[in-house]
């Protein structure tokens, strides 16, 4: 499943269904809409999504389940398993990734497993991911994941169309991928808790009063 067919679906209603499996993160991005660290304990119980998903029937499913947290892959037996069930009723499924994992020079087998149930992986990235994990990092593991046959894209985030970050980013990713890797480019707003504290958007977020 490319890029391009899960945002195709976005103008049908109850297209998709979105899965936050955790709210833990081993990162500590600034800009994090659900305040996640590995310090929140706030999951959904495992069996009830299990039961959930499998209660999914060929004429009763969505077109596809987006796995998302927090960081899911930080429960890949999970994704795993939710991806099998959603598959087997018709549903196709597509994780969105913080790529902790990436600092290992290997992915670990059971997070490569879970990826490898899955129809999409999207790897995040931007200036505040790039604190977390390094930039270098995230595209050894996407070729790795790519090259396993799964369809990969990143989900970026900048201030604007005139953020320098997003002009080099996308530059970057189509150096080493050869064009061959899309993109979904999201502008970073205040929104929710965020209007608390960022900016207006001319002027950008102010990290230094973000949370975590």
């Amino acid at each position: 499943m490319e890029l391009a067919e899960l945002v195709g679906l976005r103008p049908f209603p109850a297209a998709g269904l979105l899965l936050g499996l955790t709210r833990r993160c081993p990162l500590r991005c600034g800009h994090c809409s659900t305040g996640s660290d590995l310090t929140v304990r706030e999951e959904p119980d495992a069996g009830q999504l299990l039961r959930f998903v499998g209660s999914f029937t060929a004429e009763n499913r969505p077109d596809v389940v987006l796995l998302t947290g927090g960081e899911p892959l930080l429960l890949p037996t999970l994704a795993g398993e939710l991806a099998f069930l959603a598959r087997r009723a018709g549903s196709r499924t597509a994780v969105l990734s913080g790529m902790f994992f990436a600092r290992s020079k290997e992915i670990p087998p059971a997070i490569l497993r879970a990826i490898a149930q899955v129809d999409h992986f999207s790897a995040s990235l931007d200036v505040h991911h790039e604190r977390e994990v390094a930039r270098a990092d995230v595209f050894r593991a996407l070729h790795r994941i790519r090259d396993s046959g799964v369809s990969v894209s990143f989900h970026l985030t900048g201030t604007g169309a005139a953020d320098p970050y997003l002009a080099d980013i996308t530059r970057a990713i189509d150096k080493e991928f050869g064009g061959r890797v899309p993109s979904l480019v999201n502008e970073v707003r205040p929104f929710g808790r965020a209007a608390s504290w960022a900016r207006p958007a001319r002027t950008g977020p102010d990290p230094s009063a973000a949370a975590p």
